[in-house]
């Protein structure tokens, strides 16, 4: 989750490790649109700052937590929550309509960032009402769809051109299949922990 982290904001580490860069993977396709909205790209720095800095926070959480460290967890706790409802989610919107892919690229964008910001309140809402064991639940799958877009990137860049030249498979459909696993892959982790969690009651 941590390499999740610093994968869009360090190209140079990218390209070292032979990976590509955000600005390959990501800003080439939006060109026209940073030129032309100034909305948009108020919302793509905004996401851009906040997105990356949250999966570091999420990661830190959850090492607090079972560190018994619920001093750091509860500081580090309220700097997630307002950074994922005012900042990132709904920066994350408003990216969400200008998909590289279909009208169901959009759909499973604007989804995701309303599932992103729901799940993430109603969990804040659940600590202060001292319910501690939806409120872990509905947490961790917030950390989980926070980490659904960088693995969307990754595998776009990774695995959409080989499967298009080797079998001849739609841009269009690979890439509404990388936004589907991209967010089946944190959630199935998610539910592992989840489930790791009920069970030692931790």
């Amino acid at each position: 989750m941590l390499a999740l982290s610093v994968y869009p904001i360090i190209p140079n580490l990218n390209w070292a490790l032979g990976y590509p860069s955000f600005f390959d993977i990501f800003l080439k396709s939006k060109g026209p649109l940073l030129t032309e909205s100034l909305f948009y790209k108020l919302s793509l720095i905004v996401h851009v700052l906040s997105a990356p800095t949250i999966l570091f926070l999420g990661a830190l959480l959850i090492g607090a937590y079972f560190f018994q460290n619920l001093a750091l967890h509860k500081f580090l706790g309220k700097a997630y929550v307002i950074l994922v409802l005012f900042f990132a989610a709904p920066s994350g919107i408003v990216i969400g309509f200008h998909p590289e892919g279909d009208p169901v690229s959009i759909y499973a964008f604007l989804i995701l960032g309303m599932s992103w910001f729901a799940v993430t309140l109603i969990g804040y809402q659940k600590v202060k009402a001292k319910e501690i064991w939806p409120h872990k639940y509905f947490m961790i799958i917030s950390y989980g769809l926070a980490c659904s877009a960088p693995f969307q990137r990754i595998i776009s860049a990774h695995y959409m051109d080989t499967l298009q030249n080797s079998f001849g498979v739609s841009g269009q459909f690979l890439y509404f299949s990388t936004i589907i696993s991209s967010i089946c892959i944190p959630m199935i982790g998610s539910l592992i922990l989840i489930a790791m969690l009920k069970r030692k009651r931790v």
